[in-house]
This record gives C-alpha cells, structure tokens and sequence, in this order.
C-alpha cells in the first residue's frame, strides 16, 4: 500500500495536526522540508507519511 491510499489533508489540517501556522506548512511543504504533493494548485499531506515524518522529527531531535 503506498502513501496515496491514505486520506489527504489540507494545509488548514496539517497546520492544526502540528501546531503551526498555515503559512508555515506550505513554506515546509514548497521546500520539501514535509512530505507533500501538489495537486493543482493545493498542497496535499498523506496522513500516513506525515504521522511518520513527525515521529522521525521528534526522535531526531533528542540525538
């Protein structure tokens, strides 16, 4: 199963799931600093792979 047979979010989702501000995600997103895909002229978010960027994010940053 890959990333697409998630549900996809919205910036407005994503920003709620982490906490920051809209401009931010798609910032993130625009740089390939979060696991995005643009579709049209939106970003989308896969629930699965941001669940495991955030969990890798948060052990990176206890080393």
């Amino acid at each position: 199963m890959d990333g697409m047979d998630q549900p996809l979010w919205t910036v407005a989702e994503v920003a709620k799931y982490l906490k920051l501000a809209e401009r931010t995600i798609r910032k993130w997103a625009a740089e390939g600093v979060i696991p995005a895909y643009r579709i049209a002229s939106e970003w989308r978010f896969c629930s699965r792979e941001l669940s495991a960027w955030k969990h890798t994010q948060r052990f990176s940053r206890m080393k």
